[in-house]
């Protein structure tokens, strides 16, 4: 295993809040989170354009994070809604869950329980971190405390 110095929050950030138009990429010798915007319509800006020729020029320096996608999400509520002891809470999120709009529907219910919208957000928090623990550990990379 190889040892970096990378902030922890910063890497789960840029796990969670990764966006169809942006790419991370996490470089092994700093430590820094590269993110570099993607489309389709407009070329990469200068900067951008030289980031990625210095990252195409050393891509074992360079591992792509990965996005959490919409599946992934699904499934963290449907796994936060089997953990809610309260059975009448636990019916309003799973019914939430049916059909399109279950996002917006799981939000709305919770919005109106801070206890629980506060024991989602730890969840989520949770299992991002276990998700980046195990991509770090795929890529054979562990966290250097100091």
């Amino acid at each position: 295993m190889k040892k970096i110095k990378v902030n922890l929050n910063e890497l789960v950030e840029a796990f969670v809040n990764c966006a169809e138009n942006l790419h991370n990429y996490l470089d092994i010798k700093t430590g820094e989170i590269i993110m570099i915007p993607i489309s389709e319509y407009s070329d990469f800006d200068k900067e951008n354009e030289e980031l990625n020729d210095k990252m195409e020029s050393d891509p074992e320096r360079y591992i792509d994070i990965p996005e959490k996608n919409s599946r992934e999400g699904y499934q963290e509520m449907v796994d936060f809604t089997e953990s809610i002891d309260d059975e009448n809470m636990r019916e309003k999120l799973a019914i939430a869950l049916n059909g399109a709009g279950s996002f917006r529907r799981f939000k709305d219910v919770l919005s109106n329980y801070p206890e629980e919208r506060k024991q989602w957000y730890d969840f989520k928090d949770e299992r991002a971190n276990e998700l980046i623990q195990t991509w770090l550990e795929d890529n054979e990379l562990e966290l250097d405390p100091t």
